[in-house]
């Protein structure tokens, strides 16, 4: 995240009066903006759901649904993988929550929205969780 965002992002949105966002949900710093305003925020995904769990496989590596022992080792491996490869990214987004009073995001999961995660896949696209995400709502293709 470029020091701009943190900087110009509160003041545009301020500018804006807006009552809440729909953000992106590979942008993992617009939901902290919102959360240093006090306003709720969506994460939106144009693809498939980013929601680490061990039953589903992260949409990066395109592995097939396999509830299995090897599945799930894999796909816990799979998460480890996007883990480690977005912590520098959550660090920076720390330190500027820390700055905020905000509490640590420990993981990729709690970048997003705990109010909804709207994906543009149909529910039946999707692989089963082994977790339900009550936030996670499906719809169809946009546009």
């Amino acid at each position: 995240m470029p020091p701009e965002c943190w900087r110009e992002g509160p003041d545009a949105v301020r500018k804006a009066d807006v009552d809440g966002l729909v953000v992106d949900q590979l942008d993992l710093a617009a939901g902290s903006i919102a959360e240093s305003l006090r306003i709720p925020f969506v994460s939106l995904s144009c693809g498939p759901p980013i929601y680490l769990d061990s039953a589903v496989p992260a949409p990066q590596f395109g592995w097939s649904h396999d509830r299995g022992f090897i599945g799930t080792v894999r796909n816990a491996f799979g998460n480890a993988v996007v883990g480690y490869a977005v912590s520098p990214v959550l660090r920076l987004i720390n330190r500027q929550r820390r700055k905020w009073g905000l509490t640590e995001l420990r993981g990729l999961n709690d970048a997003f929205s705990k109010r909804a995660i709207v994906t543009q896949l149909p529910a039946m696209l999707d692989f089963e969780r082994s977790v339900p995400v009550p936030h996670l709502f499906h719809t169809s293709p946009f546009g």
